[in-house]
């Protein structure tokens, strides 16, 4: 695994990341439950915000897991942290199976409302949240970058891994990213 100072304080749980997933690779049922509660939290999260429905979400993440905890004998080496490699992992079977259940799906209006009075009324006619309102006039990498940095609560480097981009391209986006949601954010609450 990779250095990643938003990581380091979990240094220590390097070793036991290693110790729990040979423990899960012999299918012992403790190693399996931790790593159960490495990616169930996060992910619960993410679809939850995502989808707006804690049940729904619930019963994508529970269909999501088992084949995340299946594919632990492909874990790759060059991942920033186990928590990363897990989430991309489900990442992808969300793109694959669950589409709909992604952040950046349905918060886009149809290419004909390009008046941004109209978006900007509309938007703010269709919800009360202006945090929801704000995020969907971001381009869909800003969203799914957002929701897996501060909702599901990964490290940058991990986002990265997630979304298979290069660490400082992660930093830019997040700059970027904050600086028009804050934008939005003014102009729904103002």
């Amino acid at each position: 695994m990779q250095s990643d100072p938003e990581l380091e304080d979990t240094a220590d749980e390097g070793a036991d990341e290693s110790r729990i997933v040979d423990l899960a690779l012999k299918k012992d049922p403790d190693a399996l439950g931790s790593l159960y509660d490495v990616v169930y939290p996060p992910l619960y999260r993410l679809l939850c915000f995502s989808l707006r429905d804690e049940e729904q979400a619930q019963e994508i993440a529970s269909a999501v897991i088992p084949t995340v905890l299946a594919s632990i004998p492909y874990l790759e080496e060059g991942a920033p942290s186990l928590r990363g490699w897990m989430m991309a992992t489900a990442w992808n079977l969300l793109q694959r199976d669950h589409k709909h259940a992604l952040p950046s799906v349905g918060y886009h209006l149809p290419p004909h409302f390009l008046d941004e009075a109209t978006v900007n009324t509309l938007e703010y006619a269709d919800s009360a949240d202006s945090l929801a309102a704000a995020l969907r006039q971001l381009p869909a990498a800003w969203q799914n970058f957002l929701a897996l940095r501060f909702v599901a609560g990964l490290a940058r480097s991990e986002v990265a891994y997630v979304l298979g981009r290069r660490p400082a391209e992660i930093e830019l986006l997040e700059e970027d990213a904050l600086e028009e949601l804050g934008y939005w954010l003014k102009e729904f609450s103002g």
